[in-house]
């Protein structure tokens, strides 16, 4: 080859080298995507804000308001555990001080981490939320009504939970009342079935509830990092106006000893537990001064033939703690069909109503008013009497 050949190759490389380092670069910035982030669990004084990445990142979320002079500037909150920012695809950010009944808006920042040659984490690209999303805290405020919406059982159809929350229109927030997953094995799992379909449909916040199929899986032990709470526990109290809610936790339902559980369970304990904290909620002004109190809970405490052991054991703690204080309805799934389960000198003395795997259930408070729809696939709604001894049959 002659020499000036070799020269003009080599200057054509060269020349090139810059343009395929930028090709490369647009690749990586290109692969590195952030799902929009869902509010879950928000309560009197706190939010907590989770989304996902495509790869391994540091977040962190901005929240302002205009009705809040400590936040009338964007005041910043790190996905972070005693000072060290967590890396990951999955984020949680705990948001403090905030007031009650009062409108915040947030936005999401997720920073790409990778390593260099050295092993040392690097820094890359920088992706915000599409949008400001907006959230209110719960609080003492009357509201002239209030309305939640229930979906449960959709065991990893990630498809139809977001059919059934197009449904979500008009309600204050969204209760995911347990076994949305089979067992719980990852962070992608859950964003799959739980929260990418919220964050496609939906701005409203979520109270995700655990049920006896997330108590399950090598992942299990996550899920209050999964579903962040105010208590830091799976069960807990919450007022919305004049509205208490109270979420229980049956566990499993089978016996601890029961093979499925590998000797890893101790429900029979945890259940006794929320019977012992349950009675000092009861004794709250804020229960006591509440229009309406609710009680919601993935698994039907009832005592009907068929109920299993997680059902009678709870059913013998929560029957003296919770009969006679003024509950009025009691909201279920589990089953994976429509069901209503009236009071009875033999059970609870409030009405237990138990939505299906293929509908959602809209629970609207209007004073000491209670109205019940079910609402289907197909988006067709049916009035359900709750203090019926059945649940209404829809038109074929």
């Amino acid at each position: 080859m002659k020499r000036l050949d070799f020269i003009k190759i080599l200057l054509v490389l060269s020349a090139c080298l810059p343009f395929a380092a930028v090709a490369e670069e647009a690749e990586v910035k290109k692969s590195f995507q952030a799902d929009e982030p869902c509010t879950v669990n928000v309560s009197d004084n706190l939010a907590h804000v989770v989304w996902y990445t495509s790869s391994d990142s540091a977040g962190y979320v901005k929240v302002s308001s205009s009705e809040d002079d400590n936040f009338k500037k964007p005041v910043s909150f790190y996905d972070s555990n005693s000072g060290i920012k967590n890396i990951g695809k999955f984020h949680s950010v705990r948001i403090e001080g905030l007031k009650p009944d009062t409108k915040y808006s947030y936005m999401v920042y997720s920073v790409e981490v990778g390593k260099d040659g050295n092993g040392r984490l690097v820094s890359g690209q920088k992706l915000a939320s599409l949008e400001p999303r907006e959230f209110s805290t719960t609080g003492p405020k009357e509201r002239e009504s209030l309305t939640l919406y229930m979906i449960n059982d959709q065991h990893e159809h990630g498809d139809r939970v977001e059919h059934l929350l197009k449904n979500s229109n008009g309600v204050d927030f969204i209760v995911y009342n347990g076994d949305m997953v089979n067992n719980m094995r990852s962070a992608d799992q859950m964003r799959e079935c739980c929260y990418l379909p919220a964050s496609r449909v939906t701005k409203l916040p979520i109270h995700y509830i655990r049920g006896n199929h997330e108590t399950r899986g090598r992942y299990a032990g996550e899920f209050l990092r999964i579903s962040p709470c105010e208590a830091g526990r799976t069960f807990y109290s919450f007022r919305y106006g004049k509205v208490f809610f109270v979420v229980l936790d049956v566990g499993e339902d089978k016996c601890d000893s029961d093979e499925e559980y590998f000797g890893m369970a101790n429900f029979d304990e945890f259940r006794s537990s929320q019977a012992k904290w349950l009675e000092s909620v009861c004794e709250s002004p804020e229960f006591k001064n509440a229009d309406a109190r609710v009680i919601i809970c993935h698994v039907p405490v009832d005592i009907r033939d068929g109920s299993w052991h997680g059902q009678l054991h709870f059913y013998k703690q929560l029957a003296p703690v919770v009969n006679g204080k003024g509950f009025d309805i009691f909201l279920a799934g589990h089953y994976h069909r429509n069901l209503l389960v009236p009071p009875s000198p033999k059970g609870f003395d409030m009405p237990i109503v138990i939505n299906g795997d293929k509908e959602g259930l809209r629970v609207k408070f209007t004073g000491k008013n209670i109205e019940v729809e079910s609402v289907d696939m197909n988006g067709d709604f049916i009035k359900v009497d709750y203090k019926a001894d059945r649940f209404p049959k829809r038109k074929k």
